[in-house]
């Protein structure tokens, strides 16, 4: 990896199986490892509680799925905190979005994602 060079990390589908601390020490390593214009897109699971009945259950079902295997959710993090951990880490220009915040071209009314 060239250090002198931007990069960009695809950090979708971990920090659910991170703890808080780990998440928050992972995020410091990749900036440590990283120049000034880097970037990172990340996923997270968010707290039952910011969901509505149909999503929360949902949500359970996954998460008891994925400790059934083996594969325990250690964090459900708000965008707030999510946020809060990626600037505690040094990032800058921190922005969430969610499935209201579609952006252009990324879903569509087809059921799923399109090449505009």
């Amino acid at each position: 990896m060239d250090r002198k060079a931007k990069a960009f990390f695809s950090w979708l589908g971990v920090t659910q199986y991170l703890t808080r601390d780990a998440v928050l020490k992972s995020l410091r390593e990749i900036v440590s490892a990283t120049v000034a214009g880097s970037e990172i897109v990340a996923t997270f699971v968010v707290p039952t509680f910011i969901l509505n009945r149909a999503e929360s259950e949902l949500l359970a079902a996954h998460s008891e799925r994925a400790a059934s295997v083996g594969e325990p959710w250690l964090s459900l993090l708000g965008p707030r905190e999510m946020i809060a951990l990626m600037e505690q880490a040094g990032f800058v220009d921190v922005c969430c979005f969610g499935p209201e915040d579609d952006p252009p071209g990324l879903a569509s009314d087809a059921g799923g994602p399109q090449v505009r």
